[in-house]
């Protein structure tokens, strides 16, 4: 039988909804029917101000929000520096929850920030791993970089074989996935850098004369 754990009700409950410019906070504090509405900039003083507040119920607190890009990290590493309990919301669990609750896919801050504090009490929760704190994030940027540039060189890749290849050099399609080596030999270039070379001088010292294309064939 599965063992749910279940949060205590000695802890209080803060839902932020993430968002560039200013995150929504929604409090449950035990004991209280009626749950506290925030708004906080994305600024430092709003920070520490609303972890003096989370400080003055003198009790336990968990803290959950959906990660956002990455508006959510400056936050979150001050709330872990704070020593609340940090806790991820999935964004896929998140929609769907929202969809079961309010039979309706219209979203909004405050709705979020209700949802994801349903999520907290039913434990539907993610453990959230600061990466400043573990001194990681060098790597995560790295990680970040590598796989930028790794989906870019892709897409040129593709944009490449899609569309200037069979635009302009149809007859080169079928040497893209051999060597440099193969492709300039196969071509006749490993013969042919002189002429090249002299070709380019001749464009550079006759730069307006209008220079017909023709066929070179190396012996």
């Amino acid at each position: 039988m599965t063992n749910l754990s279940i949060p205590s009700s000695e802890n209080v409950l803060a839902a932020i909804d993430i968002s560039k410019d200013r995150h929504e906070v929604l409090i449950e504090v035990p004991g209280k029917k009626r749950r506290r509405r925030l708004t906080v900039l994305n600024r430092l003083d709003e920070f520490k101000r609303l972890i003096a507040l989370l400080l003055e119920y003198q009790l336990p607190v968990r803290v959950a929000f959906e990660a956002t890009g990455n508006y959510h990290r400056a936050l979150a590493w001050h709330l872990s520096v704070a020593g609340f309990d940090l806790k991820l919301i999935s964004s896929v669990a998140l929609a769907r929850t929202r969809e079961a609750l309010h039979n309706s896919w219209d979203k909004n801050d405050p709705k979020d920030a209700q949802v994801i504090l349903h999520m907290m009490q039913i434990n539907a929760v993610q453990f959230y791993n600061d990466l400043l704190v573990h001194n990681l994030n060098d790597i995560q940027e790295l990680s970040k970089t590598h796989d930028i540039v790794s989906k870019s060189k892709t897409e040129l890749w593709h944009r490449i074989l899609t569309h200037y290849l069979p635009l302009y050099f149809p007859e080169a399609s079928r040497f893209h996935r051999s060597c440099r080596r193969t492709n300039t030999q196969t071509m006749g270039f490993n013969q042919a850098g002189a002429q090249l070379r002299q070709c380019q001088v001749c464009l550079f010292r006759n730069p307006g004369k209008n220079i017909s294309p023709v066929w070179i064939e190396f012996a």
